[in-house]
């Protein structure tokens, strides 16, 4: 795809504070912000090669109002049921 087409998607363009500043105002939109974060749960195995990463998302995620409960399971032992 061309640079010029994709620094037009949503998230996209290399300037990541104009990306987390777009993702903001979404997320205003949708009635949150820095006083109603969006509760989320995120879970993952308890290995380096994927609990790392899930921090990583979870530091990006609260700067754009989404807040976090990190689940972490025994590798395994990760299933389907208790994630909704």
């Amino acid at each position: 795809m061309p640079l010029e087409l994709l620094k037009e998607l949503p998230g996209y363009d290399p300037d990541v504070e104009k990306n987390r500043a777009q993702a903001r105002q979404i997320m205003q939109k949708l009635g949150y912000g820095p006083d109603k974060s969006l509760p989320i749960k995120v879970s993952t195995r308890d290995l380096p090669p994927f609990r790392n990463p899930a921090v990583l998302l979870i530091d990006q995620l609260k700067q754009i109002y989404i807040v976090h409960n990190i689940c972490l399971r025994r590798a395994g032992s990760l299933s389907i049921d208790g994630l909704l």
